[in-house]
């Protein structure tokens, strides 16, 4: 079922409305929620035409908007033919989801390796994280190479810093991959959002601290030539412990924030165009009906067609349920 959003912002090219697709209905009678969280591998994505989606349901209420008070779960797999193809649901009856933790989400996926860290220091928590960190490989993830560049010490930025295949391993103390030196209980959360541009730019969302402890998200931009730069992001405040957000890069190279509200039930996204050098950040959309959830985003459509595609959890038209629902925007 698919239907016009209500919510619209001016945006650079005129009024945004983008269309609603709902999947089914979201298990909100769990105390965890089990859809929408910023370390599920791809629970939406492109693949040769068609699009894929994935979330836990329960089998009588996977396809409506009723309220699903039944249990156990199951693995819900959709799909559609792009551009505009029916959803067609699979529902994998042979494994009953009954555990209430959110961290059973499901995943999915189809593919240069280059993560962004951040360091955990003391006991389990995101107080304990420190520092923006980089490092890439180019072969697979086996030989790992240096990239923070911001350091005190940049002399040992691009060599090896760690062969897997020797049995060595990326640490804190590694040299040359702290890109920004950021203090334990600024904010920084593990599994925030990074993406790479068409030019080879690495882009980083996460939070920090700034003057007067106002803590807001931030853009941390590694250019083509190897050059770090952090920006904060306005609108939206990146709160301690709130939801994550997402970043992707369009086809035209332009990047797009998706970023969940803490206090009230709205996703803002904002845009960073390729020929402002990713300096200015626009307002493009704002929506509400959105319960706490983490956004993800379709970054192959988002690369291939210039549809911004976000899976999220959204309040019924009817209002009395959650519905999982697919957003999607034609940039």
């Amino acid at each position: 079922m698919s239907s016009r959003l209500r919510d619209r912002h001016k945006g650079k090219e005129g009024t945004l409305t983008p269309t609603r697709t709902t999947l089914g209905a979201d298990p909100a009678h769990r105390t965890c929620a089990l859809n929408g969280y910023a370390f599920q591998q791809d629970a939406l994505r492109t693949f040769k035409g068609w699009q894929y989606a994935c979330f836990y349901s329960s089998p009588a209420n996977g396809t409506s908007s009723a309220y699903p008070s039944e249990e156990p779960v199951y693995v819900h797999l959709l799909r559609r033919k792009l551009p505009a193809g029916n959803w067609e649901t699979l529902v994998f009856a042979d494994y009953a989801q009954t555990t209430d933790d959110g961290h059973n989400t499901v995943q999915a996926g189809t593919t240069r390796t280059t993560p962004s860290t951040s360091s955990r220091q003391g006991p389990n928590s995101a107080a304990n994280n420190r520092d923006i960190c980089y490092a890439w490989s180019s072969d697979g993830g086996t030989r790992w190479h240096s990239g923070g560049g911001n350091n005190a010490d940049t002399s040992k930025c691009g060599e090896v810093i760690a062969d897997l295949g020797k049995g060595e391993s990326i640490v804190p103390s590694s040299p040359g991959i702290v890109a920004f030196t950021v203090p334990k209980g600024s904010g920084l959360i593990n599994q925030e959002a990074q993406a790479v541009d068409c030019e080879g730019g690495v882009h980083v969302l996460n939070r920090d601290n700034l003057e007067a402890s106002v803590m807001r998200w931030k853009h941390y931009y590694r250019s083509p030539q190897g050059t770090w730069t952090q920006r904060a992001l306005p609108y939206v405040e990146g709160v301690y412990g709130g939801k994550r957000g997402q970043v992707a890069v369009s086809r035209d190279g332009d990047l797009y924030f998706v970023l969940p509200h803490h206090t009230d039930p709205m996703l803002t996204i904002l845009r960073a165009s390729k020929t402002s050098r990713y300096e200015n950040y626009e307002l493009v959309w704002q929506g509400g009906g959105i319960p706490p959830t983490e956004p993800l985003v379709d970054k192959v459509r988002l690369g291939q067609d210039n549809v911004l595609s976000i899976f999220t959890r959204m309040v019924s038209e009817s209002r009395d349920s959650v519905d999982v629902v697919v957003i999607d925007f034609q940039l």
